[in-house]
C-alpha cells in the first residue's frame, strides 16, 4: 500500500514539473508484475520509466528508485532514500518531492538530441559534485562544465551550471573574484537566452543576481524557478534567505523549512534556518 501511495504522490509532483509529460499511475500500473522498460515503452510510447521499491523495518522505510531509458533498458540513475515513519502523509510528500527533484536534474540531458553522450555524463558528474557543497570541487566541476559547453553550446543546463559553478569559485579565487562573476553573467545570460523556461536557468539567474546586489532581480528569478520546478530545494534556501533578511520572517521559515526536508544534509538549508 505504501509503495503504490509514493507512486502517486510522485506522480503529482512531478507533474508539476513544466517539460515533463507524466502518465497517470493507472497506466503503468499494468505493468507491475514484468517491470519490463522496454514492454512500458512499446505499449506507451514513453522515454524514461520511473521503477522502484519500498522496504519496511520497523518504523524505518527505504524507498530505492531507478530511472530507466525504456527503449534501450539502460539504468540511467540510482538513488536511495531512508527515513523513520512516524508521520506517514508528511514522508509520502517529502519522499515523492525529494525523489522528483532528484530525477528532475537527471532528466536535464534527456530529449536533446544535439548533446553528445560524453557531454551529457561531463554535465551530470560535474551537478553532482556540485550538489554535494563542496567549494573546493567546483574547481573540476569547472573543468567538466566548460568541456561540455565547448562539445555542446546550446545545452542551456549546462550553461547555467557553469555560470553557477564560477559564482562558487568567486569565493576560493577571491583575488579575481570579479571575472567570475563576469564570465558567470555570460553563461547565465545564454542559457536564459537558449532556454527562459528552464528552472536551472532561472535559479542561475537569482543567484548571480543576489551575489550583484541585485534583490529585486534575485527574488524574480528564484520565484520564477519555483513556478517552474516548485521542488528546487537550492531556489528554497535562496529565497528563505533573501526573505527573512528582508524582514518577511514567517514566509521565508517556512521555505527554509521544506528546503530542509527536500536536502537533509544541506549546510546552507541549515545556515539559514
Amino acid at each position: 500500500f505504501l509503495g503504490g501511495a509514493f507512486a502517486e504522490e510522485l506522480v503529482d509532483v512531478l507533474s508539476t514539473t513544466r517539460g515533463l509529460r507524466v502518465l497517470a499511475s493507472s497506466a503503468s500500473e499494468r505493468f507491475a508484475a514484468d517491470r519490463n522498460a522496454a514492454i512500458v515503452h512499446a505499449a506507451t510510447g514513453v522515454d524514461v520509466v520511473v521503477d522502484g521499491s519500498v522496504q519496511l523495518s520497523g518504523d524505518r522505510v527505504r524507498v530505492s528508485v531507478k530511472l530507466v531509458d525504456a527503449a534501450s533498458e539502460t539504468q540511467l540513475h540510482a538513488e536511495r532514500f531512508d527515513a523513520t515513519l512516524d508521520d506517514v502523509f508528511e514522508l509520502q510528500e517529502t519522499m515523492g518531492m525529494r525523489i522528483a527533484e532528484s530525477l528532475r536534474l537527471e532528466l536535464a540531458p534527456l530529449g536533446r538530441g544535439a548533446v553528445p553522450k560524453h557531454a551529457a555524463m561531463a554535465y551530470l558528474q560535474a551537478r553532482r559534485m556540485m550538489r554535494g557543497g563542496a567549494i573546493p570541487s567546483h574547481g573540476t566541476a569547472v573543468d567538466l562544465l566548460e568541456q561540455c559547453r565547448d562539445a555542446a553550446p546550446d545545452f542551456a543546463s549546462a550553461r547555467a551550471a557553469l555560470g553557477l559553478a564560477y559564482v562558487g569559485l568567486r569565493w576560493t579565487r577571491v583575488w579575481d573574484s570579479d571575472d567570475y562573476l563576469v564570465r558567470a553573467q555570460v553563461e547565465v545570460d545564454r542559457a536564459l537566452e537558449l532556454a527562459p523556461q528552464l528552472a536551472d536557468a532561472q535559479l542561475a539567474r537569482g543567484i548571480l543576481a543576489a551575489q550583484l546586489a541585485h534583490y529585486g532581480e534575485a527574488g524574480s528569478g528564484l520565484r520564477r524557478c519555483l513556478e517552474i520546478a516548485p521542488t528546487c530545494s537550492d531556489a528554497l534556501h535562496y529565497l528563505a534567505d533573501l526573505e527573512t533578511a528582508a524582514g518577511e520572517m514567517d514566509r521565508g521559515m517556512r521555505r527554509a523549512r521544506l528546503a530542509l526536508r527536500l536536502d537533509p544534509l544541506s549546510h546552507a538549508c541549515q545556515m539559514v534556518l
